[in-house]
């Protein structure tokens, strides 16, 4: 069901992914020193951990991250909410 999903839905995954590029692209720049509004590092932080990142190594280390400095500097931003991860439990001997 999962692979038909994303056929389905190619153009939500379109959006979807368009925003991790931004976030990844904003992340760059603000790791090399460029001030972002306080809302664009909250969206860029939330989109790093969001599932649609979750499929890609590495994306929420960088969220995290982020959420630190945000902490560490005062910058009041929301952390995301874990999302659930649903599975099936098939018991099968071979």
């Amino acid at each position: 069901m999962k692979i038909l999903d994303k056929w389905t839905d190619a153009p939500g995954r379109v959006a979807d992914l368009r925003d991790l590029l931004d976030a990844l692209g904003d992340w760059r720049g603000w790791a090399s020193g460029k001030r972002l509004p306080d809302e664009r590092i909250e969206r860029m932080a939330t989109t790093l951990q969001s599932q649609v990142a979750a499929n890609h190594p590495g994306t929420a280390e960088l969220g995290v991250a982020v959420q630190r400095w945000a902490k560490t500097e005062g910058v009041a931003i929301t952390a995301p909410t874990p999302s659930r991860s649903v599975t099936i439990d098939i018991d099968i001997e071979l």
